[in-house]
């Protein structure tokens, strides 16, 4: 009996690190900094991630820098980034499922 149990702990460890690299695998991360015309950063500044397959946005406050980050992103889905103050909008970047980099760094330009 003791052999099965080792044999079922084996394959739970096994099936847990899989799940796991498949997990961190899949993940993506969007981030960067909002900038103004001058080239200077934007502290405050709206930035929202679009999933286009579910058509749900995440937002995120621009930090001092002007930077922002939206982590734990699905790899198999296009996103829509943009950033917003006060009516002064940015430029929309994308990413594309198609595309293997796990991080994107934007820069975003408030007109």
């Amino acid at each position: 009996m003791g052999g099965c149990r080792k044999a079922v702990a084996v394959q739970l460890f096994l099936t847990l690190i899989f799940s796991i690299v498949v997990l961190v695998a899949g993940n993506r991360v969007v981030q960067g900094k909002v900038i103004d015309a001058k080239g200077k950063p934007v502290v405050g500044a709206a930035v929202y991630v679009k999933d286009m397959r579910k058509l749900t946005v995440r937002s995120f406050v621009s930090t001092p820098d002007g930077g922002f980050r939206f982590g734990s992103l699905s790899a198999d889905t296009d996103y829509e980034v943009w950033a917003d103050l006060k009516g002064h909008k940015s430029e929309t970047k994308t990413t594309s499922s198609f595309d293997t980099k796990k991080v994107f760094d934007f820069t975003l330009v408030l007109q």
